[in-house]
């Protein structure tokens, strides 16, 4: 998990890579009443929603600004 941001309706909207040194970006949102830090490793399987340009309104670390993401659109997940 690359970077993480929790909204004002508890949705979870994390930007997710598959490796720590991937420049591989995955966009998603979930709900959960666990906790969920930078750093978690979460399994998800669901389907891919198209690209995406990582942007201000996602509220993720500027430094992802303009980088290329594919969403996905989950059904089910397990943080480990």
């Amino acid at each position: 998990m690359k970077d993480i941001y929790l909204d004002n309706q508890s949705n979870y909207h994390l930007l997710l890579a598959p490796l720590k040194t991937s420049n591989q970006y995955f966009v998603t949102t979930i709900k959960t009443n666990k906790t969920i830090k930078i750093g978690n490793k979460i399994t998800i399987q669901g389907f891919i929603n198209g690209k995406v340009k990582v942007h201000d309104e996602y509220s993720f670390n500027s430094k992802y600004n303009g980088k290329n993401a594919v969403s996905v659109m989950v059904d089910h997940f397990e943080i480990n």
